[in-house]
């Protein structure tokens, strides 16, 4: 409610105190930084993200304290999401790759990857990096799952969006090819 009233202050006020009753509790971080992607603060989320950042605790030391619990793989994908859209292109692209590491899922978390920073258009980017990241993604998705159409339908979006109607007409034929048609907004936003 403080960030909705624009009251910064006590919304850091309110987030230390959650952080302090959670512990750093994977899950309970996890859905303190899904709060912050919903409320678009992605200086905040990249921020609570730093200060909850998995810590390597000395070999020496690891008998006598616990280590600071992991992150969950949608914690990485959310820290990723706030970081290319706050320009942090390097410090994203690591967290996404940790996301696709961590996630049972190879390829939906390649495509959901792709898609995000299709859409996060960061002000400090060019565009066609943001389309190349975003390709990127897309086509190490089609390394994972050979045999998915999917991945293809993503391609050819991105290449139209850069311009390349041939290799996007290509990528389309081989997505009708292989008989994926439970995706009709992905064929009707080719299609536009």
């Amino acid at each position: 409610l403080h960030f909705l009233r624009g009251d910064k202050a006590k919304a850091k006020e309110a987030i230390d105190k959650q952080l302090a009753a959670a512990g750093n509790h994977p899950v309970a971080v996890e859905q303190l930084l899904e709060l912050l992607a919903q409320m678009q603060d992605w200086e905040t989320l990249v921020s609570v993200a730093a200060r909850t950042a998995p810590k390597e605790v000395p070999t020496e030391e690891k008998s006598r304290r616990a280590m600071v619990p992991p992150r969950t793989p949608r914690t990485y994908f959310l820290v990723g999401v706030a970081q290319y859209r706050t320009g942090k292109r390097k410090e994203a692209l690591a967290s996404f790759d940790r996301y696709v590491e961590l996630d049972p899922d190879p390829l939906n978390s390649h495509l959901r990857v792709s898609e995000a920073i299709r859409r996060a258009e960061p002000a400090s980017q060019d565009k066609k990096v943001t389309l190349d990241d975003s390709l990127a993604y897309a086509e190490r998705t089609m390394n994972v799952a050979q045999d998915s159409p999917m991945p293809y339908l993503r391609r050819a979006e991105l290449r139209l969006a850069q311009g390349d109607k041939v290799g996007a007409m290509a990528d389309f034929e081989v997505y009708l090819e292989r008989g994926d048609y439970n995706q009709p907004e992905g064929i009707s936003a080719f299609c536009r």
